[in-house]
């Protein structure tokens, strides 16, 4: 699915969930707040020239983890109060949005869980992500949430 070109950081919100991807996903180097800052800067510098292509990210807490010229971020963390990411580096369209892909999983397991994805949500387009959804709008015309109504506001679905 991903060019072995791209750069793909995968943020995770626990140390054991990273243990257990970094198994099933052995192509990916495992970055978390355990480990030395002098480490995590070795794999941000690896990741630079290209010696490493795919970074899991776990339990950094305040440790941010910046990565130059990643290409997609998959955010599979549910709390919404964690840092938006933002690779130092970052590529910019003339908009002065960023060029990197973002995606993230949005949860219609609770609407608990539901209303943090807004929440991520809203605080990305306010840092100039453009949010494009990967359903349709009748899928979100849907939904039961009470924030519901406030996706087409956020972000753009897909044609036909």
């Amino acid at each position: 699915m991903w060019h072995v070109a791209h750069k793909v950081m995968i943020l995770l919100d626990s140390l054991r969930l990273g243990i257990i991807l970094r198994k099933q996903l052995p192509q990916y180097v495992f970055v978390h707040g355990g480990q030395s800052t002098a480490r995590r800067q070795r794999v941000s510098e690896k990741v630079s020239t290209g010696e490493v292509h795919r970074v899991l990210v776990a339990d950094t807490g305040t440790q941010r983890f910046d990565l130059p010229e990643v290409d997609y971020v998959i955010d599979c963390r549910l709390a919404s109060n964690l840092a938006t990411p933002y690779a130092k580096g970052t590529p910019r369209s003339s908009e002065g949005r960023p060029c990197v892909k973002y995606l993230m999983l949005l949860c219609l397991a609770s609407e608990q869980l539901f209303n943090d994805g807004v929440s991520k949500l809203q605080k990305m387009a306010a840092q100039g992500w453009q949010v494009n959804y990967m359903f349709s709008r009748e899928i979100a015309g849907q939904l039961s949430f009470a924030q519901a109504p406030l996706l087409p506001e956020l972000g753009t679905f897909p044609e036909g």
